[in-house]
């Protein structure tokens, strides 16, 4: 085993105790919430958890492959009950790995139901100033006067970042890793005095590879604008609602962002319809525009006293560097039928004419999401989802790569199935199962989770997880083991993981590996506005020597 060049990993477990005893207390608390990815395309990754869980975008998810370092990737979109998270390192999650994100407590009380609120109207003391005058010719409800946006001073809110994870490769022909990204996502309300907002999300990013056994470093920095737009309207009083720049389609998401304009009507609070066109920036990092423009539009509508039923609609034409490219229908549907039970689907339909490379003329079913879920009480639900996606037929390079002969063929399927149940105060069990297919491959999987509260003392959470999964190149099973402890000054956990995986069609002596890992981490708040999170990990195993740790320093304002 060779030396390790560098002893940043002394420095982080020094700096994970003393700033976990010099934090300040205060008044405002996170709250850890827990999150499974359910499905994982490209870059991005979608959890079971969206915004009425208490995610928005811009909040960080902390991910915990098996057998790998830690990672974290932040939230850009979000629905009632998923989100997609992009995956800043280029890694790719296996469905069913776990994760956290630290949310405001304020924010979950804030989107609680209104009957969870108070059980009685807060007491008031006794009226100080004396009636006003009052004259029968006047109405008793006069008009309030509005105030415009010219008198509304300008606010600012967001965050500012700086993450930095590496990792030293104690094999003999390891490599050791630094990644840093530093960033921004501003919010600027009333910038100019005319009501409008003003959103800007940017970020760098440095990344080191030094192999040990020889060989040049190798360093690459990127620069990546996520969003820049302007909007205006689409209040009560301005019913009317425009954006420009580059941003993610507030019609139509599944759309993408776009490098143009979109604007929107909306009728009476309930109904809503829109128009959109500019660039489609491509899925890379950089993001890159010019070779690929849409028009779009959508039709939306929110339906019941408590809007139980949503549902939208919306078209899109692309054209590839001047050439027509796709034809596309998207359409989601989202129905409460009651308080414990929720429902909600969308899908995407490609319409292709005589013209393409392989598929044949009509309409197909290119995306379908389904889900739904039952909570008769907070001590227990079943939630179920399925999931079918194929490669259109487009010039555009946004999916994988395949040769003509194999794109008509590809398709993936997958169902999961998740219950949990609270049996008495400390004790909750879950149990995850899902299966899926492709082509001609398929698998199962599933985890059963038992966790502790209050174990071994007052505060603590003990956790427990066996899972499998069966993958397309590779079988995992392992145990998972942790304990943490929250209190106003942070959160302190311990994890420990065992791992056992199958390479599929592997020739050598590596297609059985054990990895076992150590985590340590810590996240707390420094004052109202700053936040840290500190991990300090251990890899070994077969063909596995490593230390790994970082840190992620934000601000809110």
């Amino acid at each position: 085993m060779r030396r390790p060049s560098f002893s940043w990993w002394s420095w982080a477990a020094v700096l994970l105790l003393a700033v976990g005893a010099l934090a300040q207390d205060t008044e405002e608390q996170d709250l850890l919430l827990e999150v499974v990815v359910t499905a994982s395309s490209g870059r991005s990754a979608y959890v079971d958890r969206g915004r009425d869980g208490g995610l928005l975008p811009g909040d960080r998810v902390r991910f915990f492959p098996v057998g790998e370092p830690a990672f974290v990737g932040d939230v850009r979109s979000v629905s009632s009950s998923s989100a997609r998270v992009e995956l800043a390192n280029g890694q790719v999650l296996a469905v069913g790995t776990p994760g956290e994100v630290r949310v405001p407590a304020a924010r979950l009380e804030a989107a609680r139901p209104p009957e969870e609120a108070a059980e009685a109207p807060p007491s008031h003391p006794p009226w100080t100033r004396p009636p006003q005058e009052w004259d029968q010719d006047l109405p008793l409800l006069a008009p309030l006067d509005e105030i415009q946006p010219e008198d509304r001073a300008t606010s600012i809110t967001g965050r500012a970042f700086v993450q930095v994870d590496a990792i030293d490769d104690l094999e003999p022909q390891g490599t050791d890793t630094l990644y840093a990204r530093i960033g921004t996502d501003l919010r600027i309300e009333n910038p100019f005095r005319h009501g409008g907002r003003l959103q800007l999300d940017a970020e760098l990013v440095r990344r080191s590879i030094d192999p040990s056994a020889g060989g040049e470093e190798r360093t690459e920095e990127r620069g990546r604008l996520e969003r820049f737009s302007y909007a205006w309207g689409g209040t009560r009083h301005a019913p009317m609602r425009y954006e420009v720049g580059r941003f993610l389609q507030a019609g139509v998401p599944e759309f993408g962002m776009l490098d143009g304009v979109e604007v929107a009507q909306y009728f009476d609070s309930t109904t809503s319809v829109g128009v959109a066109t500019g660039f489609l920036p491509e899925p890379t990092f950089e993001l890159a525009t010019g070779d690929d423009v849409q028009v779009a539009a959508y039709l939306a509508r929110e339906l019941g006293p408590r809007r139980d039923l949503a549902w939208r609609l919306g078209v899109q034409k692309t054209w590839h560097q001047g050439e027509p490219d796709r034809d596309l229908l998207s359409s989601a549907v989202h129905w409460r039928p009651s308080d414990e039970v929720s429902l909600r689907a969308s899908a995407l339909v490609d319409y292709y004419g005589s013209g393409e490379r392989v598929k044949s003329s009509g309409l197909e079913l290119t995306e379908l999401h389904v889900y739904g879920d039952w909570r008769p009480s907070s001590r227990g639900g079943v939630a179920a989802s399925y999931d079918e996606v194929r490669w259109p037929d487009l010039l555009r390079r946004e999916f994988p790569t395949l040769p003509d002969t194999e794109l008509d063929d590809q398709r993936f399927r997958r169902a999961s199935l998740r219950m949990w149940r609270d049996l008495g105060r400390a004790l909750r069990l879950s149990l995850r199962g899902d299966s899926w297919s492709r082509d001609e491959d398929d698998g199962v999987g599933g985890e059963l989770r038992a966790d502790l509260r209050d174990l071994p003392w007052s505060g603590a959470r003990f956790r427990a997880r066996l899972y499998a999964n069966d993958g397309e190149f590779s079988s995992v099973e392992g145990l998972g083991l942790g304990i943490d402890h929250a209190s106003s000054r942070g959160r302190w956990a311990l994890g420990y993981e065992l791992s056992r995986s199958e390479q599929e069609g592997f020739l050598g002596d590596q297609d059985l590996l054990s990895r076992q890992s150590l985590r340590a981490s810590w996240d707390g708040r420094l004052g109202k506005s700053w936040s840290l999170s500190l991990h300090l990990e251990r890899l070994f195993g077969d063909n596995r020597e490593a230390l790994a740790a970082g840190f992620y320093l934000q601000q809110r304002f």
